[in-house]
């Protein structure tokens, strides 16, 4: 059987950033954060490094100036040892705290970040997984199409990573800043197994759903309810932390296509059976099943020249399973 490989790619750069404003409308859609926190601290000049700045989530407090605040993560992963389409994909990520005033309701999502050709195919320049982000990257995600500082118009197009994910749900280690987190997965869907294949850099963005992702300004949602102070953040460890590399976020990847291995068996067995087809598989591509993180079975007719499969315009995906089609009734009118 084919050794089924899982790999590793710890995130190269990136940043956690902020803006806050008293217009939603400016705090949302605006190009440029107030501030980062990437892979050499805090970019307004002091030395902090720590973890506990990464963080994503959205503050309503009516009693300061600036009343809104909106945080982003930005990530980049080096993805161009990969080739073939990943059988699964999660993104490791250790969570220090959770700070909710809305507790369920407040979920994030892991989203498409500038495709390789930068911001939605546009000349601006582009961060990577050897780059650090600089704060004008605020709106390089898939999806954040503006005209101009505070241009914004309901929810964000995104191209989703994940699923919605709920904060309260997830698993946090109560640490402050310096502090370990708790490992927690957060399983990558289709689209970023195909997008790990196809870029060479894989880059995210992580966001708040409720206000940020859906344009739902915070002050509408709890003026009405007289809260004076709302907070959804999440606390992480990021690209740096003190003594535990280890905690740094990264993609854990199941090999999705593999050689298969040399067949234990021979062309005729001990029954004067012959089965060729299995002894001779050692250079051909074969799938892997991703809930049993091993090679699927190959059948005679798949492995050598074309038999039903193709005479029925039968094709496969890129993992392996098998797309469907209905051709077209015969018409009757056109002479088919």
């Amino acid at each position: 059987m084919a050794k089924v490989e899982k790999s590793e790619v710890v995130v190269g750069a990136g940043g956690s950033m902020s803006l806050d404003n008293a217009s939603w409308a400016t705090v949302r859609g605006h190009t440029n954060a107030s501030f980062q926190y990437g892979l050499d601290g805090d970019s307004r000049g002091s030395a902090l490094a720590s973890s506990f700045a990464t963080v994503i989530g959205i503050q309503y407090n009516p009693g300061r100036s600036t009343s809104r605040t909106v945080r982003r993560v930005f990530w980049a992963f080096d993805t161009s040892g990969i080739k073939d389409m990943p059988a699964e994909v999660s993104l490791s990520v250790a969570l220090l705290e959770l700070e909710s005033t809305t507790n369920s309701d407040f979920k994030i999502q892991i989203i498409k970040g500038d495709p390789t050709e930068g911001k939605n195919g546009a000349s601006e320049a582009s961060w990577d997984s050897s780059t650090e982000t600089t704060t004008d990257a605020f709106d390089h995600f898939v999806g954040s199409i503006f005209s101009g500082a505070g241009s914004y118009g309901g929810a964000w197009e995104v191209t989703a990573y994940s699923e919605e994910i709920e904060a309260a749900s997830l698993s946090y280690s109560g640490n402050s800043s310096g502090g370990s987190g708790t490992i927690n997965l957060f399983k990558l869907n289709d689209q970023a197994r195909q997008d790990i294949a196809q870029y060479d850099e894989f880059r995210i963005c992580i966001m708040d759903v409720k206000h940020d992702k859906n344009d739902v300004d915070p002050d509408a949602t709890y003026t009405a309810t007289g809260d004076t102070l709302v907070t959804d953040f999440i606390y992480m460890e990021g690209l740096v932390h003190a003594g535990n590399a280890a905690n740094r976020p990264m993609l854990k990847i199941l090999q999705g296509k593999v050689k298969a291995g040399k067949s234990d068996k021979k062309p005729v067995n001990d029954t004067f059976t012959v089965q060729g087809y299995e002894a001779a598989t050692e250079q051909r591509d074969v799938f892997v099943n991703k809930n049993t993180a091993s090679t699927v079975d190959q059948v005679p007719f798949l492995l050598g020249h074309k038999g039903p499969l193709s005479l029925r315009g039968r094709e496969l995906q890129n993992d392996g399973s098998e797309k469907s089609s209905t051709p077209a009734p015969h018409s009757i009118a056109s002479g088919d």
